[in-house]
């Protein structure tokens, strides 16, 4: 057995056997394959043999890395087509795409409905004879991250409390960063600018204390955002607000001066910034007089209530209409210092009393 000429650079015949790899190009030539016998006779088979260069498929473009947010669909994208290769090419991406992510032909669409740390994807295009071409790229998928207010409003002195809810536990520790702000002057101290949320956990506290200081001024607000940072998506950057009360200041002004014995000496006790909830003011109660007169009736109140959101409440003081000539005198009622409240300017007031007994005359004496 025989061949006319020998096979193309890389490639070997052992008995019937032909294998290797072709090494150099070579045109279209034609092979005699030849039996002879012990006689001398012969038979042959003709066939050509022509080495071309090898059409590997190829890539032109690139894949940007995708960094997607939990729970919202992904803009819809195209992966690239290869150019080349010999026959039809096929494609392929691995490892699997993200939950709730399809790939349809050459267009990726979808909603990741599960988190994924950065991982590398392989997109691949294998011809007819099995040459390949591949770009990669990353795939993360990132917990969204939101922000709400706690009870609102609060009291100056108290803290204001924000909760951070990211959509899916994060497998590991995510830092978020915020944006606290004020409107007023209530932050106590520097706010936070970050706050963690623990691994395998979906909520986090954001705490901003407030400072109970002696100004009496307009109630206000702690605002905070979300910002963004590495390991989560942002779900709004829109701020949410805490209204802070300013701590009340309270003062008394007197009513209707001079009375008459009898009647009821009363006051108006006023809150500057309305309490959250009721709130009792301690008062001091006291008579004078020039001559030693007694006008109280009774035991005077030593505290009133304002009630939550109230802004005032009246003090009632009864005089005693008795029939003892005394001279005239007065009511004070002052407002005791206290920590749920400020004093205001005006923190005592008094109110005329009018004696209404005629002097008793003396027995003539001599007669």
């Amino acid at each position: 057995m025989s061949l006319n000429l020998a096979l193309p650079s890389g490639v070997t015949r052992s008995n019937f056997t032909v294998r290797g790899t072709p090494s150099a190009l070579k045109a279209s030539t034609q092979y005699t394959w030849t039996a002879t016998d012990r006689d001398g006779d012969t038979a042959s088979l003709s066939f050509y043999i022509t080495v071309v260069a090898n059409k590997t498929p190829r890539f032109s473009a690139t894949i940007s890395n995708k960094s997607w947010t939990h729970n919202k669909a992904i803009s819809s994208f195209r992966l690239p087509a290869a150019t080349g290769g010999d026959g039809m090419l096929r494609y392929s991406i691995s490892p699997a795409l993200p939950s709730g992510v399809t790939r349809s032909n050459f267009t990726v669409r979808g909603t990741p409905n599960a988190l994924k740390a950065s991982t590398e994807y392989t997109w691949t295009a294998t011809d007819a004879d099995g040459d390949k071409a591949s770009r990669t790229f990353n795939i993360k998928v990132l917990p969204q991250v939101s922000i709400a207010a706690g009870t609102s409003p609060i009291a100056e002195g108290t803290t204001a409390q924000f909760t951070l809810t990211a959509s899916a536990a994060p497998p590991s520790a995510i830092e978020v960063n915020v944006w606290v702000t004020q409107s007023g002057t209530f932050i106590s101290g520097t706010p936070p600018k970050s706050v963690t949320i623990p691994a395998n956990r979906t909520t986090a506290t954001l705490s901003v204390p407030t400072l109970k200081d002696k100004v009496n001024e307009a109630d206000g607000s702690v605002r905070a955002s979300v910002r963004a940072g590495t390991n989560y998506a942002v779900g709004s950057t829109l701020p949410v607000s805490v209204s802070v009360r300013d701590t009340p200041y309270v003062s008394i002004a007197a009513g209707t001066s001079p009375i008459t014995e009898g009647a009821n000496a009363t006051f108006t006790i006023t809150a500057a910034g309305a309490p959250l909830s009721s709130m009792t003011v301690q008062v001091s109660v006291e008579e004078s007089g020039t001559g030693g007169g007694t006008y109280i009736k009774g035991t005077a109140p030593s505290s009133v209530t304002i009630p939550a959101n109230g802004t005032s409440v009246r003090l009632t003081v009864e005089t005693e209409d008795d029939s003892t000539d005394e001279p005239n005198g007065s009511i004070k009622a002052s407002i005791v210092a206290n920590s749920a409240y400020e004093l205001g300017s005006a923190s005592s007031a008094s109110v005329a009393v009018q004696d209404n007994d005629l002097p008793k005359l003396a027995a003539p004496t001599g007669l």
